[in-house]
C-alpha cells in the first residue's frame, strides 16, 4: 500500500510542474502582448503629436510658396506709381535707425541699413510690392504658427516685415543682421541647390523670444544665379509649437511628459520634471510656473550622462519604442518621432511602472491563483502520505532489512572484497539471492585477477606509455593501423664487441648475460622520463617524449650502470662497453625545414593476427648511425647538434665536443654531431692543434690540416683524440686524392656507417 506514495507523489509534482509551466507562458506572453499593445499605443501617441507639428509647418511652407508666387508676379508687372502709394509709408527713425513703416492697417516696415536703397531699388522691392502686402498680412493671420513674416533683398540690404516690431529694429542696428540669419545664409545654391521652400536650422530670436525656425523660399531673378535675389521668410517659434501641441495631458499616464531636441543633440525644449531626470539642474534654471523650459544655453544631449538611451536613437531619422530605457534614478518607456520638416526629434518618456502597471497587476493575480492551486495539491500529497506512511513502516521492516544487506555486500564488491559469505534470512527467495549474489562476488574476484596478471603481461611486451601516447587507456583498445605523430628524442644503445662476448658463452648463458644488463639499463630509462620501445639484439632503442634533456641524462645514467654492472663480473673478458647515439626530430634539422619534418610516427603495423608498436621516422636511422660513429671516434656518446642545441648541458652536468659535419650513408645533407661525457669522467679534447686541424679541415684546407694532425703528440694523448686524429687523416687523403664536393658550410665528413 505505500508504493502507492510513488505513483500520487508524482501525479502531484507532475500537476504542479504543469501549473507552474502554464503561469510562466501565461504571464510571458499576455505580458509581451499587452506590452506591445501599450507599446503600440505610446508610439501611435507620439507619431500623431510629431505628425501635427509636421502638418502645421506643412502650412507653412504652403503659404511661403503662395506668398513667394506673388511676389514674383509683381515684381515681374511694371505699373506706374502714384503720389498716393509712395505716401502711404512715412519714415520713422529709431534710435538711429531708419524705417518705413505703412500709414494704413498693414503695419509692415521696410527697413533698410548699410546704405539707402536707390529709387530703381526703391519701386521694385517697395512700391511694387505693395500689391502683395495683403498676402502677407493673411500669411500672418491664418497660420497662427507664424510670429513674423518678412523678405530680405540681398543687393539692397533691405527687407520687408510684417508685423513691424520696433524692438527687432533696434536690434537690428544700422547694418542689417537679418543678412547672417540661418534661413538666409542657408538659402544659397551652396545650401539648397534646388531653390525649395525649407526650414532653417535652429537659431535664436534676434529680440530674444527664443528659439525660432525660419521657413525660406529663395527668389532667383537669374537661373543660374548663385545667390538669390530676395530670400522670403515666416519665423516660427519654437514655444508657440510647444504651447500648440505639446503641454498639456500628451498621453493618458501620470508622469508622461515630452522632450523636443534636433538631431545633433541641441536641446530645443523640456519640462522640469525632463531637467530633474536628465540631471540638469545646475545647468537650467526653471522660470516661474512654466511647464516647459526653452534652453538657449546650447546643451547638447550627447554630452549629458542621464541621456545616453536618447542620444542612442536621435539620429535614427524614424519612430520607435525602447521599454526598458535607464533614464534618471529609474527605467522608462522612451518612445521617440522623427520630425521631417525640421529635422527634430519629438521624445515621449513614461515611468515604466506607470505604463505596465495593469499588466504586472494581472500577472500579479495569476500568479495568486496559481499559487493556492499547488497550496491545495501539496496539502493533499502531505495528508495521503501521513496515511500511507504508517502502513510502509512494517513492509519497510520485512524488505528493508534484506535489502540494506545485499546493497551492503554489493558495495564491499565493489570496493574489490569480493568473497562474501552469504547470510542466512527466513524467507528462501532471499537466501537464494544471497547466495547467487555471494557467488557472483567470487567468480568477478577470479575474473579481475586474471585480467590484472594478463595487463601486467601485455605491458611487458608494450609499454604503456606507448599506448598513451596513441590516446588508449589500454592495450585491448589498440587497433591495427592506430597511430599518433609527436616529437620525441631517440635513443640507440648498442653493446661493443658483442660478437666476441657472445662466441664465449653458452646461449643459457648468453641469454642471462643480456638480461642482467638489460635489469641495469631498463629502469635507468624508465627514471628518466623515456621507455623503451624495442630491443635489437644487444641494443636497445628509447624513445623520450618529454625532452631531450631526459635523453642526454639518460645516456649518462647508463654509462655509469654499466659500470655496476661491469663490477659484478668477474671473467674481465666479459665486461663491456656501449655506444649510444642519440637524436631529436629530422635527420637534418635546419630552420628552414617545415616543422613537419620534426615528428615521429608511433602505431601499430601488421596484420589482423599478428601485429606490433613500432615507430616510423627517419630520426630512427639518425640515431642509430650516430651510435655507429661512437665506434670510429672511440667516445661513447654521440648526439646531433639539433638535439643538443635543445638543452642547456651545464644544468644536467654535461661537456660535449665538437667533432665536425658528419654525411652519413646515404644522406646528402651533412649533419653536425658531438661528443657528450659526465663532467665528473672529462674527456681531454683541449689540443690546440687538433682544434685548429679542425677549422683547416672545415675551410677546405687539407694540407694545412695534415700539418696540424702531424704536431699532435699521439703518446700522450687520449684515446678518443687519436680516433679523431686519425679520421680526419684520411678524410684529407681521400679529399686531396678525390677532390672535394660542393657543400653549403663546412666540409664534411664522408662516414661508411650502416
Amino acid at each position: 500500500m505505500a508504493t502507492g506514495l510513488i505513483p500520487l507523489t508524482v501525479i502531484g509534482l507532475s500537476l504542479l510542474a504543469i501549473i507552474a509551466i502554464a503561469v510562466c507562458l501565461v504571464s510571458f506572453y499576455v505580458t509581451d502582448e499587452l506590452q506591445k499593445h501599450v507599446d503600440d499605443s505610446l508610439l501611435c501617441a507620439v507619431e500623431a503629436h510629431a505628425a501635427a507639428v509636421e502638418d502645421s509647418l506643412d502650412v507653412v511652407l504652403g503659404y511661403i510658396g503662395t506668398y513667394k508666387l506673388a511676389l514674383e508676379e509683381a515684381m515681374a508687372r511694371p505699373q506706374y506709381i502714384t503720389q498716393y502709394q509712395k505716401d502711404a509709408y512715412c519714415n520713422v527713425t529709431t534710435d538711429g535707425v531708419p524705417i518705413f513703416t505703412t500709414c494704413y492697417d498693414y503695419g509692415g516696415a521696410c527697413i533698410y541699413g548699410v546704405y539707402q536703397p536707390n529709387e530703381e531699388e526703391w519701386e521694385r522691392y517697395v512700391y511694387r510690392t505693395m500689391a502683395v502686402d495683403n498676402v502677407m498680412k493673411s500669411f500672418y493671420n491664418h497660420t497662427g504658427n507664424v510670429v513674423m513674416v518678412y523678405y530680405v533683398t540681398m543687393r539692397a540690404v533691405l527687407c520687408k516685415i510684417y508685423p513691424y516690431i520696433p524692438d527687432l529694429a533696434v536690434a537690428m542696428g544700422p547694418h542689417s543682421p537679418l543678412l547672417g540669419i540661418p534661413p538666409v545664409v542657408e538659402s544659397d545654391r551652396t545650401h539648397n541647390p534646388n531653390g525649395d521652400a525649407f526650414f532653417s536650422s535652429l537659431y535664436l530670436d534676434l529680440t530674444g523670444a527664443g528659439w525660432m525656425v525660419t521657413a525660406a523660399q529663395p527668389i532667383y531673378r537669374v537661373t543660374n544665379q548663385s545667390v538669390p535675389e530676395m530670400v522670403v521668410c515666416a519665423d516660427v517659434l519654437v514655444k508657440v509649437l510647444v504651447d500648440k501641441y505639446l503641454t498639456g495631458k500628451m498621453i493618458p499616464f501620470d508622469g508622461s511628459y515630452g522632450i523636443l531636441a534636433s538631431t545633433s543633440g541641441q536641446l530645443i525644449a523640456v519640462p522640469k520634471q525632463g531637467i530633474h531626470d536628465l540631471g540638469l539642474e545646475s545647468m537650467i534654471t526653471v522660470q516661474g510656473s512654466d511647464e516647459y523650459n526653452f534652453d538657449t544655453q546650447n546643451i547638447n544631449l550627447c554630452n549629458v550622462s542621464n541621456a545616453k538611451e536618447l542620444c542612442k536613437v536621435i539620429r535614427c531619422n524614424n519612430s520607435g519604442v525602447n521599454s526598458h530605457a535607464h533614464i534618471g534614478e529609474s527605467v522608462k518607456v522612451l518612445t521617440w518621432s522623427y520630425i521631417t520638416s525640421t529635422k527634430w526629434m519629438l521624445f515621449i518618456i513614461v515611468e515604466r511602472t506607470t505604463v505596465y502597471h495593469s499588466v504586472n497587476r494581472l500577472v500579479d493575480n495569476l500568479t495568486i491563483g496559481a499559487v493556492l492551486v499547488a497550496v491545495i495539491i501539496v496539502a493533499v500529497i502531505i495528508l495521503l502520505s501521513i496515511l500511507f506512511f504508517w502502513q510502509s513502516r512494517s513492509m519497510s521492516k520485512k524488505i528493508g532489512t534484506p535489502l540494506n544487506v545485499f546493497s551492503k555486500m554489493l558495495e564491499n564488491i565493489g570496493t574489490g572484497s569480493y568473497v562474501q559469505e552469504p547470510p542466512h534470512f527466513s524467507v528462501d527467495e532471499l537466501n537464494r539471492t544471497a547466495q547467487t549474489l555471494s557467488a557472483v562476488g567470487k567468480q568477478l574476484g577470479t575474473n579481475v585477477e586474471k585480467l590484472k596478471a594478463l595487463n601486467d603481461a601485455y605491458s611487458r611486451f608494450i609499454p604503456s606509455a606507448f599506448i598513451e601516447t596513441l590516446g588508449k587507456q589500454d592495450v585491448v583498445s589498440v587497433k591495427l593501423g592506430d597511430c599518433s605523430q609527436c616529437e620525441m628524442t631517440i635513443l640507440f644503445a648498442d653493446i661493443r664487441g658483442f660478437t666476441q662476448i657472445s662466441e664465449q658463452m653458452s646461449p643459457t648463458e648468453l641469454f642471462n648475460y643480456l638480461n642482467t644488463y638489460m635489469q641495469y639499463v631498463g629502469p635507468v630509462v624508465t627514471k628518466n622520463g623515456g621507455f623503451i620501445d624495442k630491443y635489437i639484439g644487444d641494443g636497445v632503442m628509447s624513445l623520450f617524449p618529454n625532452c631531450a634533456a631526459d635523453a642526454i641524462r639518460c645516456s649518462t645514467d647508463i654509462l655509469v650502470a654499466v659500470q655496476s654492472f661491469n663490477e659484478t663480473i668477474r671473467d674481465s673478458r666479459h665486461r663491456m662497453q656501449v655506444g649510444i647515439g642519440i637524436h631529436t626530430g629530422p635527420g637534418y634539422p635546419f630552420p628552414h625545414h617545415s616543422l613537419t619534418f620534426c615528428l615521429v610516427i608511433l602505431g601499430t603495423i601488421g596484420f589482423e593476427n599478428r601485429m606490433d608498436a613500432t615507430v616510423i621516422a627517419d630520426s630512427v636511422n639518425v640515431a642509430s648511425r650516430l651510435e655507429g660513429l661512437t665506434k670510429q671516434f672511440k667516445v661513447p656518446i654521440i648526439v646531433s647538434d639539433f638535439t643538443l642545441r635543445q638543452v642547456n648541458l651545464s644544468d644536467i652536468g654535461v661537456e660535449s665536443q665538437y667533432l665536425g659535419h658528419v654525411c652519413l650513408k646515404g644522406k646528402k645533407i651533412p649533419l653536425p654531431v658531438h661528443a657528450l661525457w659526465s663532467c665528473s669522467d672529462p674527456v681531454v679534447f683541449t689540443d690546440n692543434h687538433l682544434v685548429e686541424a679542425l677549422r683547416q679541415f672545415e675551410s677546405g684546407h687539407f694540407q694545412d690540416c695534415l700539418d696540424m694532425l702531424r704536431k699532435i703528440d699521439r703518446s700522450t694523448s687520449a684515446e678518443c683524440v687519436d680516433a679523431l686524429s686519425t679520421v680526419y687523416e684520411e678524410q684529407c687523403v681521400q679529399y686531396m686524392k678525390l677532390g672535394c664536393p660542393l657543400h653549403v658550410g663546412s666540409t664534411p665528413l664522408l662516414m661508411d656507417v650502416k
